[in-house]
């Protein structure tokens, strides 16, 4: 990986994990909070606090797994930039040498024009 595009992508996905982990956390506590209120509650408060709880999975679930196809694909975007890189780096050599492979022999126009004369 090219340095310039390492040191975007090192604190960038630095800070992907610590709110990771702090989203992670938070809603591991607010479920646990949730399932030891169950014992203490009627049967009405009861049944919010699961559905609750069941609400808070699920999102939870959703939320990992759109952070990691996020992960995935700024991966696959910086991989595409860095091959794009190379690329770019091979065709301007190539221009180099078929330029100064121009420059060696002379233009084709210069010499039917010294013929015709």
């Amino acid at each position: 990986m090219s340095r310039q595009l390492w040191w975007y992508y090192k604190p960038l996905l630095s800070r992907f994990v610590s709110h990771k982990q702090c989203y992670y956390s938070q809603s591991k506590t607010l479920i646990t909070e949730g399932e030891g209120l169950l014992p203490f509650t009627g049967d009405l408060y009861s049944s919010a606090i699961k559905h609750g709880v069941a609400s808070l999975r699920n999102a939870s679930s959703h939320l990992q797994h759109l952070a990691e196809t996020r992960k995935r694909k700024l991966r696959d975007t910086i991989s595409a930039i860095i091959e794009f890189e190379a690329g770019m780096k091979s065709l301007n050599q190539w221009l180099r040498l078929t330029e100064k492979a121009v420059e060696l022999s002379p233009p084709d126009w210069e010499e039917n024009t010294m013929k015709s004369r």
